[in-house]
């Protein structure tokens, strides 16, 4: 499932002309794969799931010796909508 998704969004990159090795195709027409090998590959199905995987990313740059980062156009996890969501397992 997951790399049926990351297929997808790479040809809709590869279509808009915003794939960010567009420049460098490679034989049989496809530009370098842009996903990290061994990718984390989860789905998050309950407000704390969220939440665990909010921090993992936060608290990366730290444990690489960086400063924590913070972007303006990022909004705080406000929680799951009181109707829910559907899960399939």
């Amino acid at each position: 499932m997951v790399n049926l998704l990351k297929g997808a969004a790479s040809r809709e990159l590869c279509n808009r002309g915003l794939h960010p090795y567009q420049n460098y195709v490679q034989s049989g027409g496809r530009p370098p794969r842009m996903w990290g090998e061994h990718a984390w590959k989860t789905y998050l199905d309950s407000e704390e799931s969220v939440e665990n995987a909010i921090r993992y990313v936060e608290e990366n740059p730290l444990k690489e010796g960086k400063p924590l980062q913070g972007w303006s156009f990022v909004t705080p996890f406000a929680g799951i909508d009181k109707g829910g969501w559907q899960t399939y397992h």
